[in-house]
């Protein structure tokens, strides 16, 4: 269906992932793709929402997780993990769990290597960088709305 859309995660099976009511899908800027045999995701996310964690501009805790097709369903024990991000210094932490059997290709992976993230990289004005491990590469920029 190639929709960026926000979810309720009720439980592990697939009839407990449903798609959050249209009021509450307020992704912006949503997009996604296959290039070069990975995916990039895209999308703007409100900061602070109703009945949601808040992303805060210090640590945060975050998801990822992948599957095996582009069909939702269950995506293996190694193939997720939480990491932590602090979007104020563009810091990370890798994630405990190990790396996939299948990790995709990294970024650029024959080319320049993975620019770095720090203190001194303002990630409202440029894309920041985040490895969370071999294969899996977390980019972003910070949105702050004018007059914020």
């Amino acid at each position: 269906d190639n929709k960026v859309e926000k979810y309720n995660l009720g439980g592990k099976s697939d009839n407990a992932v449903l798609p959050m009511s249209e009021s509450n899908q307020t992704l912006s800027d949503t997009s996604i793709e296959v290039k070069d045999g990975q995916t990039i995701m895209k999308f703007t996310k409100i900061m602070k929402e109703a009945g949601e964690i808040e992303i805060t501009p210090g640590d945060n805790t975050l998801l990822w997780a992948h599957g095996s097709s582009d069909v939702l369903g269950y995506h293996g024990f190694t193939s997720k993990s939480p990491f932590e991000l602090n979007l104020s210094s563009g810091a990370g932490e890798e994630p405990a769990n190990e790396t996939p059997s299948n990790p995709a290709p990294t970024p650029d992976s024959d080319s320049a290597p993975v620019p770095e993230t720090g203190p001194d990289k303002d990630c409202t004005k440029e894309f920041c960088d985040n490895q969370l491990f071999s294969g899996y590469l977390l980019r972003y920029q910070i949105n702050v709305p004018d007059g914020t």
